[in-house]
């Protein structure tokens, strides 16, 4: 929907310091274009990768030709990517991409436009790929905010496959200074990832929702387990994503600053305590996407 992009879009040049305008104005065009996840990408491969492989490049050349980001000749240009590699080892900037989705192949198209675009033309950028973030603002679709907001309107807590899928878990606010770090202080030409260090099945994350947010309306423990309901698993669904980011903590020194347990507690209070921006958010489109991911995967 329009109202998640543009307050994405506005949130994100909010965030940056007066003294990246430049930046800011591209990151919010690139928020208001693209603003997509895989599972909604399925709706239409096509349309949904056009960004990476049609947009983007435009973009890059026109920086290139300096018509954007003309006080920036000696500053990185910051493309941040999900990074979705790998079942058994940490994904590290060396590795090479295996998308499994087309639209993964789109997103990981854009990073070798820019990669290229250094490359061939001098363009100075830097590069990013996170691990799953969560926190407050996050499109309810998401896992963490779809069970917070569904535990709390009793409603089922769909559940792909067995639910054994594992991801990495970021807090939003540490992915936001890795990323002005990296901006600011990161090498030229480099790609660093963003983790972490904090794996969870996706089951038993929904079990700790169902926990803490029982816990916060007041209800008897364990009351909202029965909602759980398992669904058939998507197309192309990784059985696990994990980041190295070693390389982030040693050069620049980079960690997490936020402990799962009071990251989830924030993000799971706020959601709470903002009912009308979820129940504004989750009306018209929302509810026709929600109805055709998970109605017919009993």
């Amino acid at each position: 929907p329009k109202y998640k992009e543009l307050d994405a879009a506005h949130r994100a040049e909010a965030a940056m310091p007066d003294r990246d305008l430049p930046l800011r104005g591209l990151l919010a065009e690139c928020l208001r274009i693209e603003g997509k996840s895989v599972p909604r990408s399925m709706d239409n491969e096509a349309i949904k990768a056009s960004f990476s492989t049609v947009s983007l490049p435009g973009i890059l050349g026109n920086v290139a030709n300096k018509k954007l980001l003309q006080s920036y000749k000696a500053q990185p240009i910051l493309a941040t990517k999900l990074c979705s590699e790998g079942d058994l080892n940490d994904f590290k900037e060396s590795d090479r991409y295996e998308p499994h989705s087309p639209y993964s192949a789109s997103k990981a198209s854009s990073d070798h436009f820019v990669r290229a675009y250094h490359d061939t033309f001098g363009l100075p950028v830097v590069l990013t790929n996170c691990s799953n973030n969560y926190g407050p603002y996050q499109f309810p679709e998401k896992l963490i905010p779809l069970m917070i907001n569904n535990i709390e309107n009793n409603r089922p807590l769909p559940v792909y496959g067995k639910g054994i899928n594992v991801r990495d878990w970021l807090y939003v606010e540490d992915h936001a200074r890795a990323i002005d770090l990296v901006f600011h202080k990161g090498t030229v030409g480099e790609t660093y990832n963003i983790g972490g260090l904090n794996e969870w099945r996706n089951i038993d994350i929904v079990n700790l929702l169902i926990k803490i947010v029982d816990k916060h309306l007041g209800r008897k423990a364990g009351t909202s387990r029965k909602l759980i309901t398992y669904v058939a698993d998507r197309a192309g669904h990784d059985l696990r994503y994990a980041i190295d980011s070693s390389k982030l903590r040693k050069e620049l020194g980079w960690k997490p600053e936020t402990s799962f347990p009071e990251g989830i507690e924030k993000t799971v209070t706020w959601y709470l305590e903002n009912k009308d921006w979820v129940e504004n958010i989750t009306k018209g489109a929302y509810k026709r996407y929600y109805r055709d991911m998970y109605s017919n995967r009993k």
